[in-house]
């Protein structure tokens, strides 16, 4: 991943030197395993405003807004996470599972690819894909099934 040039960045890609910034982060996280979602998102919110090439911050909320069903702001999240640092694998990802989350199936397997293609050992992206492409079989078979033959008896 690409190094930031920016005085908020730090060595470990995402992170911050900004103190506060990250003991927002922190909390943020707490609340998220809590599945307090709309708390960890203001914290974050929070940390993001004191530091905006925070992209771990910016990733977590991603999610967060994700779980509630913000696919809007999930989705300004994660492609700003990419915009941060290009290589990032995890935000192609979340972008599939927001797509897998409003039933854009094709979609969530072009990112769960995407994904994959910036860390083939990825094993959530992975995982996630091969539920996908079974899935998607599934639903073809189906279709298959339920269409009428034209032909003549």
């Amino acid at each position: 991943m690409a190094e930031t040039a920016d005085a908020g960045a730090d060595s470990k890609k995402g992170d911050t030197r900004n103190p506060q910034a990250k003991e927002l982060y922190t909390r943020a996280g707490e609340l998220f395993e809590e599945n307090k979602f709309e708390e960890a998102i203001d914290l974050y919110t929070q940390a993001i405003r004191l530091d905006p090439i925070y992209s771990s911050a910016y990733f977590n909320r991603a999610l967060s807004y994700a779980l509630i069903n913000r696919y809007d702001n999930a989705q300004k999240d994660a492609e700003k996470v990419m915009e941060l640092e290009p290589d990032s694998y995890d935000a192609p990802y979340v972008m599939g599972l927001i797509n897998e989350y409003q039933g854009k199936y094709e979609e969530a397997k072009e990112w769960y690819e995407k994904s994959l293609a910036k860390n083939p050992d990825y094993q959530q992206a992975k995982i996630r894909l091969q539920q996908l492409t079974a899935k998607l079989g599934n639903q073809q078979q189906e279709q298959q099934v339920q269409m009428p033959s034209m032909m003549p008896p």
